[in-house]
């Protein structure tokens, strides 16, 4: 993906990046996006001067798809303008690789529309207009979004510490944009809109196995719902900006903003404890699956709580005593061991024993020693359950059938745990849930896991291929959603991760990410004390001071 160049000692000769790119013979089917110079991202209109090493970034890269579809958002946004100057545009979160983009002010959405803004894009990638990056002076931006009556732009911008800002134009369009850009409107002609609600769903391009394509939406009620309460829970907090953030600890209020986002979670925790209990009879296995770092431990040990308060006593089962032994586990394309393939666990035997306890039977669940790679059955206990004991089963694979197939559906509550925080920097410049996560990840690894903040970034492209195979095709199957996303966790992360993110050096490939993420944390302000989060909080999970793990 892409091309590198070693050894690259221009010595004021003044050429561009993309100069250089066209000089090298850039492809024209996988346009090149941004570059690294020495592993530090920038766009492509950058000079330079004298470097060790380039490396181009094209549309086939994990960073060069982020890239285009933010230039494409760039030019979506653009003939918008030109269509409906009145109109205003709110980038939500991703679903199944589309993106949710609301649009207001302009009346209901149709599919002629949707066409017509479509056509509009078209034109201006065929006429290959230039993407120019500027560097604006804080007051003259402010100005600009205060002419087009854009307020949480505004806000964003007055928060700011920052005496410049970038903003990138293109003929009679000018944005502020937090990631970068691709330099011309003619390579953003790979695209879909199509109707979503009252907002379209855009998609670009995604490389998997060698393969690019562009995938149609797909709808996702389940999830949509859960963004909407999202939505709703950001107004409950008055607090939809990370501007907005930043004030409330400024003044010293962030106690409150933290005590009612708890409360939010408790509320939820105990409606969803509300209806297992009063299905007690019929429910008797509570699924819980999420991605990486979405608080599933947590969120199952506050669950239990609330359902023991229902008078219920749930049990849990783990499945990773329950993997196939080191030999018989499944080998990826590379050859190497595939432990988050459901082949990795013995379906057989689990669902032997899970008919058995249901049907109030004894059985003896085995112990998998991780250090011989085989499972183990001297000394371990025997297992019965009773009809008030629902059995609590989490892991990446409960939501798929598979797992659990000898037990009717109708017997299984399934619950996804999603993070999708409701904060954002403007209508346009949203937080990606997937970072926030990544943040969470590397908090937690540092402190429970021995491996430091560049090794977990190494490993998080892996780990996310993992999460596209086997648990975001099924997560419409949860009988319930929630949001694990508590609207100050990046405030309250900031210092532990900025710390473990600054020991990356410059010479590692890891380097580019880690400026990546403090660059986005540049922006938060620091809560700088623990007190008001409690030792119950999902959040303890990452920071430590959890009184489920320590």
């Amino acid at each position: 993906m892409g091309f590198k160049i070693s050894g690259v000692g221009l010595d004021g000769s003044g050429m561009t990046l993309k100069q250089l790119a066209a000089k090298q013979g850039a492809a024209a089917d996988n346009p090149i996006m941004a570059a690294k110079v020495d592993n530090v991202l920038v766009s492509l209109d950058e000079e330079i001067e004298k470097c060790e090493n380039i490396e181009f970034i094209d549309l086939d890269s994990e960073g060069g798809q982020r890239i285009y579809r933010q230039s494409v958002l760039f030019l979506m946004m653009m003939a918008l303008y030109e269509l409906e100057p009145q109109a205003k545009l709110e980038v939500h979160f991703p679903i199944h690789k589309s993106l949710l983009v609301e649009i207001q002010n302009i009346g209901e959405i149709t599919e002629g529309f949707i066409n017509e803004l479509t056509m509009e894009m078209k034109m201006l990638v065929a006429e290959n207009l230039p993407i120019e990056r500027h560097v604006v002076s804080r007051e003259r931006a402010i100005q600009a979004y205060s002419e087009l009556h854009r307020t949480n732009s505004t806000g964003f911008l007055k928060e700011s510490d920052d005496e410049s800002v970038i903003m990138y134009q293109c003929d009679f369009f000018s944005e502020c944009m937090i990631d970068i850009l691709a330099d011309y409107t003619g390579k953003l002609g790979m695209f879909k809109l199509e109707l979503c609600g009252n907002g379209v769903a855009l998609s670009t391009p995604m490389t998997e196995n060698g393969v690019r394509k562009i995938r149609s939406y797909v709808d996702a009620p389940k999830f949509i719902s859960l963004l909407n309460e999202a939505k709703s829970w950001g107004r409950i907090l008055r607090c939809n900006y990370v501007y907005e953030m930043n004030q409330l600890i400024r003044r010293g209020d962030i106690g409150d903003l933290i005590r009612v986002s708890e409360a939010l979670h408790e509320k939820k925790i105990a409606y969803i404890a509300d209806h297992i209990a009063a299905n007690r009879h019929k429910l008797r296995i509570v699924s819980i699956a999420g991605p990486s770092s979405s608080g599933k431990t947590s969120f199952a040990n506050r669950l239990k709580i609330h359902l023991r308060v229902n008078g219920l006593e749930p049990v849990s089962i783990s499945l990773d005593d329950y993997f196939v032994n080191r030999e018989d586990t499944p080998r990826n394309e590379k050859g190497e061991f595939d432990f988050e393939s459901i082949e990795a666990i013995d379906l057989k035997l689990f669902n032997q024993h899970l008919s058995k306890l249901l049907r109030g039977e004894e059985v003896v669940t085995p112990r998998f020693n991780f250090k011989t790679g085989r499972r183990e059955w001297d000394g371990q206990p025997a297992m019965k359950v009773g009809d008030d004991q629902p059995i609590i089963l989490e892991g990446i694979h409960c939501l798929n059938e598979r797992l659990t197939e000898s037990v009717s559906r109708d017997q299984k509550y399934k619950i996804y745990i999603s993070a999708l925080t409701p904060l954002n920097f403007d209508n346009h410049n949203r937080i990606s849930t997937t970072l926030v996560r990544l943040i969470r990840r590397i908090l937690r690894d540092t402190r429970t896991r021995g491996k430091d903040a560049e090794e977990t970034l190494k490993l998080w492209t892996n780990v996310r291929a993992g999460e596209e195979r086997n648990i975001f095709p099924f997560q419409e199957e949860g009988d319930v959603m929630f949001n694990s996303s508590l609207i100050y966790e990046l405030s309250m992360m900031k210092k532990p991760i900025v710390d473990e993110l600054s020991k990356i050096k410059q010479t590692s490939a890891q380097y580019s990410k880690a400026q990546y993420l403090l660059e986005l944390l540049s922006h938060f302000e620091e809560i700088d004390e623990e007190r008001h989060v409690p030792n119950t909080s999902l959040l303890r999970e990452f920071i430590g001071g959890s009184c489920f793990f320590e």
